[in-house]
């Protein structure tokens, strides 16, 4: 029989298992295992002024871990295939929003920029949700993220 205090205690139940599920999907942005081998993160370069001198200083100032900033399709060389030691690679991922009129207004094209770590290991991706118009101060916030999981897997 199907009580009130039944559905007092499974809306509970729904609500404590949405908040874990959400818990577990927010570390998810950074692969847990960041710095446990101590292995050379790959930072794949834009090849663009701004963005490559913002990955290049935001790398510089807040990743303590091993690294090599490299050209877009260095990664994919011989050298750096070899996913036992090469395993993750940080990359900028880019989306662009074409200009568009609102009324009698035209907006111009912007490109929004997320963050992610590639697992060549595994294949998988860790990313964070959402896009940011401006690329350096998500890209710090995330890159502190990074050293925070790396420096507390590296004890």
């Amino acid at each position: 029989m199907f009580t009130m205090r039944n559905a007092l205690i499974l809306g509970l139940l729904v609500i404590t298992l949405n908040a874990f599920g959400q818990k577990n999907e927010r570390k998810e942005e950074v692969p847990p295992e960041l710095g446990m081998d101590n292995l050379t993160l790959l930072v794949q370069d834009e090849d663009k002024n701004q963005l490559s001198k913002a990955i290049a200083e935001t790398f510089e100032k807040h990743y303590k871990g091993p690294y090599e900033i490299l050209p877009m399709m260095t990664t994919q060389s011989k050298k750096y295939l070899d996913a036992s030691k090469y395993r993750f690679v940080f990359v900028v991922l880019t989306k662009m929003n074409p200009g568009q009129w609102i009324g009698r207004e035209r907006f111009p094209p912007t490109t929004d920029y997320a963050y992610a770590v590639l697992d060549r290991r595994y294949g998988k991706q860790y990313r964070l949700d959402g896009w940011a118009g401006g690329f350096k101060r998500s890209m710090v916030d995330y890159v502190k993220e990074m050293e925070k999981i790396r420096a507390a897997n590296s004890k």
